[in-house]
């Protein structure tokens, strides 16, 4: 995990070391969705869709043709067995899950049209890839009580009966990509409409994976709350002689995700005009010319 953030930490200083021709700060507002065994894999229900919020410094170069946003999102994300499945086998296994979701950022974008009011250029469709480390943490409901699901080892993780397995990591990379459409508004504003899914490397964002391991070992290990929210369905598992269930309780073969989808606004701090540029004229909000500094 330091390995990434050293990562982020150099490209952030590379990428913001360039001299750029517009600096912004912005804003963003939208939405967040969870991807993971609780939906298949798939899109989850709109009911599990939930705020996300963030800001962002970002650099824009190339006469406007790359970015380079560095960000804070935060957001929450659930998932609900009866929501997604109300019929099928998932409804039968009857989990659900919240966490809050800290997500910091470093995205590029590639405009490909380039956005930049000092060329006139002020719309443009982006596409955009990066890399974040996010910190997240599974909560259930156990008799009232709000209890944290990755503490209390529902697959059984630490019993050495079961391999030992550690719990997971709730500090985990992501890799986002996406796209959207920029354009300029009053020359001094540019607005953003994106949508970015991000991979992760993980497969717990909703504290399920792998087998049913039977309660009662897990309840004498980790105690009661852990073995009634590892086995809250209606199945009739049985338990081979190492208590691992006959019915697996998650896909281990395929990683959890997460979706943003979100209005971006920032506010361009300062402009640079190139000594050749058509718009070295142009003026920014009507009164201030653009820096003539390069």
């Amino acid at each position: 995990m330091k390995k990434i953030f050293l990562t982020i930490g150099i490209i952030s200083m590379c990428a913001f070391n360039i001299h750029a021709q517009l600096t912004e700060f912005g804003l963003q507002i939208g939405e967040m969705h969870y991807i993971g065994d609780m939906t298949v894999h798939k899109l989850g229900d709109r009911k599990e869709a939930h705020v996300a919020y963030g800001a962002f410094f970002r650099n824009t170069f190339l006469h406007g043709y790359l970015s380079a946003r560095l960000g804070l999102t935060l957001g929450k994300i659930s998932g609900n067995d009866k929501d997604f499945n109300p019929s099928g086998s998932l409804f039968h296994r009857n989990l659900n899950f919240d966490s809050y979701v800290q997500d910091f950022n470093l995205i590029f974008d590639v405009n490909l049209l380039g956005i930049n009011p000092c060329e006139q250029k002020f719309f443009s469709p982006f596409i955009s890839g990066g890399i974040s480390v996010f910190h997240f943490n599974p909560i259930a409901d156990y008799y009232g009580q709000i209890v944290n699901l990755q503490s209390l080892g529902t697959e059984g993780q630490g019993i050495a009966q079961f391999g030992n397995v550690p719990k997971y990591s709730l500090i985990q990379p992501s890799f986002p990509v996406g796209g959207g459409i920029k354009f300029v508004c009053r020359d001094v504003f540019i607005v953003s409409l994106s949508v970015m899914y991000h991979f992760t490397n993980t497969d717990y964002l909703d504290d399920v994976s792998g087998n049913y391991y039977d309660p009662q070992i897990i309840q004498k290990y980790n105690g009661k709350a852990a073995a009634y929210l590892s086995n809250r369905s209606d199945y009739q598992i049985k338990y081979d002689a190492t208590g691992v269930g006959n019915i697996k309780r998650g896909d281990a073969s395929k990683k959890d995700a997460f979706i943003v989808s979100s209005i971006d606004i920032t506010y361009i701090i300062q402009m640079r005009c190139g000594r050749n540029f058509k718009g070295l004229k142009y003026q920014r909000g009507g009164a201030t010319k653009c820096a003539n500094d390069f």
